[in-house]
C-alpha cells in the first residue's frame, strides 16, 4: 500500500517529534501553490521510511 504524502509527513513528524502536522503541511502547499507534481517530491528517498 503507498502512503500519500501527508501520511508520511504525519508519521515523520511524529518520529522526530516535531510539532508540524500533515495538516499544516496541506495549508504549507496550497499557500505557495504546489503542484501535484512537487509535493511527492518532499517525500525523499525510499530508504529513509
Amino acid at each position: 500500500m503507498n502512503e500519500s504524502v501527508f501520511e508520511i509527513v504525519e508519521k515523520s513528524c511524529e518520529t522526530l517529534k516535531l510539532d508540524f502536522s500533515s495538516a499544516e503541511f496541506a495549508a504549507l502547499a496550497e499557500e505557495n501553490a504546489l503542484s501535484e507534481d512537487e509535493p511527492p517530491a518532499a517525500e525523499g528517498s525510499e530508504d529513509l521510511r
